[in-house]
């Protein structure tokens, strides 16, 4: 059986071209479902101090500020082990970078590791980043 990996991203709720959107990556046991799995990283005091965050069963549409996604590709459920691993592993985010540097690195990780295909790359280009 396979799952969905998603690029789910929220509303640019500033107003402000310099504001980037907050991206997660998003798993689900159904194409186009919004109930699954959420992985993010976010800075919560605004002090570069990041951390990860895994949501099970979560439903995208209760926040109020999420916007859509874009599907990556597919995951072979006996790969989402080793996508958990390559999600703890990608380096947090430094000085200056945010959740879209992360969600990018870990793309590329993925790539690499086999999980996903090159053309998740594509796909995350349709993702508005501002």
């Amino acid at each position: 059986m396979t799952s969905y990996l998603y690029l789910a991203y929220h509303h640019n709720w500033s107003g402000s071209t310099a504001f980037r959107r907050h991206w997660l990556l998003f798993v689900t046991a159904e194409r186009n479902s919004n109930i699954g799995t959420a992985y993010d990283v976010i800075d919560c005091q605004h002090n570069d101090e990041w951390e990860r965050r895994k949501k099970d069963n979560h439903d995208l549409s209760t926040s109020g500020t999420y916007q859509d996604k874009v599907v990556l590709g597919r995951v072979d459920n006996k790969k989402l082990e080793d996508l958990e691993k390559v999600l703890s592993e990608t380096a947090l985010p430094s000085e200056g970078e945010d959740c879209q540097d992360y969600v990018k690195s870990a793309i590329n990780n993925l790539i690499e590791e086999g999980i996903v295909s090159k053309v998740a790359l594509t796909y995350m280009a349709m993702a508005p980043s501002n």
